[in-house]
């Protein structure tokens, strides 16, 4: 009995030697501990805890200088610590946050009990007017960045849909560039979570909508180009972490080509945006020598809004119609081939390079109106009609 009392004695000595020992004479140091004893421990652990509660933050940060192991007091219910309380009040102010981190600072890697997120994960919420505190903690642990709370959520993913400064984003970006092409137990990116939350927004959507519908202007250093910003740094980075981006850095390139390539369902509607920021977006290649149409055309990638990508293709570079991809085929029988009607896409490609309709295809040496026939669709027989309609020599030309 003795030993044992001594080894749970010496437990508690270790979190808060001065706190314990001091109220307990020398004589009960080799009994067992009893439970005011126990209780009183607890609730002097907390006291730093509290005033964070309180938010007195002169009291909670002397009494970090003074009591530093009551940085290392837990929450029973939620599992987290004076570390966590600040990251989480948006209010605290950092110089204190430095000073509970010098104090604890395991505490940077613990999880809370059920939503299992670190203290990173909860000042990513509260990082829309500084940075400072998301640099404190990536210093003391930069693998705090590629940790994952109980749904699939990197820090990185908290900072797009919480509206964080774009400093914070490039923070967590350099400490961990992977995380960009993580999804969460839904299936989404930090990219697509970060527009998920913009057009959700009032300013958001109505900036999105003047935009696509060009009744409005644009301004890139204002609230829409903040946001431009972020979109910018997130795609660009995230394809360069891939193996099919532009091998010189072009950041116009990998701008195109990864919002074309971009998982998310929203990458059509982003696409467009970028497109009225930069026409100029249209006219770049990639690798094998294709324009965006090409490949927007081949791949069929634009999970949404398609044919109102195509158009905007087509208004920021119409001679992309006209011109072969790297497998020798003009975009208007890539279309065809792989079953696009006359209505959502087609009619555009046409009428952007409307000579083809007398040009054999390269691979299987059709007619686009012959090749349309070949599809077995609902609107084969629509757009086999319509591109007659548009020429109807093409008949006798190939009969």
């Amino acid at each position: 009995f003795f030993s044992l009392s001594s080894l749970f004695l010496g437990v508690i000595s270790d979190v808060s030697p001065p706190i314990l020992m001091n109220n307990m004479s020398s004589s009960s140091r080799v009994q067992s501990p009893s439970a005011a004893v126990i209780e009183h421990h607890f609730v002097k652990n907390r006291q730093l805890y509290s005033y964070i509660e309180q938010y007195q933050w002169n009291k909670a940060l002397a009494r970090c200088y003074s009591h530093p192991w009551e940085a290392k007091h837990r929450n029973f219910k939620r599992g987290s610590t004076p570390l966590h309380l600040l990251c989480y009040l948006g209010s605290a102010p950092n110089y204190l946050l430095q000073r509970v981190v010098e104090a604890f600072p395991e505490a940077t890697r613990i999880k809370t009990k059920n939503l299992l997120e670190t203290p990173l994960h909860l000042k990513c919420k509260v990082s829309q007017q500084s940075e400072q505190g998301i640099r404190i903690l990536l210093e003391a642990c930069p693998e705090a960045a590629s940790m994952l709370d109980s749904e699939g959520h990197t820090p990185l993913h908290v900072a797009c849909f919480s509206n964080a400064m774009l400093s914070v984003l490039e923070l967590l970006v350099h400490a961990d560039p992977s995380t960009l092409l993580v999804h969460t137990n839904y299936g989404r990116t930090p990219l697509g979570l970060f527009w998920r939350g913009y057009v959700s927004s009032i300013p958001g959507h109505l900036e999105v909508a003047e935009i696509l519908n060009g009744s409005g202007t644009f301004h890139l250093e204002g609230s829409f180009g903040r946001s431009w910003a972020k979109l910018v740094l997130l795609v660009t980075k995230g394809f360069q972490q891939t193996n099919i981006s532009s091998e010189d850095g072009d950041i116009d390139s990998d701008l195109v080509f990864g919002l074309i390539h971009h998982p998310d369902r929203h990458n059509g509607q982003m696409l467009q945006v970028a497109l009225k920021v930069k026409p100029r977006l249209a006219k770049k290649r990639n690798k094998n020598g294709d324009y965006p149409l090409h490949l927007v055309m081949r791949e069929r990638l634009i999970s949404n809004k398609e044919s109102e990508v195509i158009k905007a293709l087509l208004e920021s570079f119409p001679d992309a119609a006209g011109t072969m991809d790297c497998m020798s085929r003009y975009p208007i029988n890539t279309a065809l081939s792989s079953g696009m009607s006359w209505d959502t896409g087609v009619r555009d490609l046409f009428l952007a390079a409307p000579d083809l309709l007398v040009e054999r295809d390269s691979s299987t040496r059709l007619p686009p109106f012959m090749l349309a026939s070949t599809i077995d669709s609902s609107s084969s027989l629509e757009t086999t009609f319509q591109l007659l309609l548009q020429r109807p020599e093409a008949v006798r030309s190939f009969g």
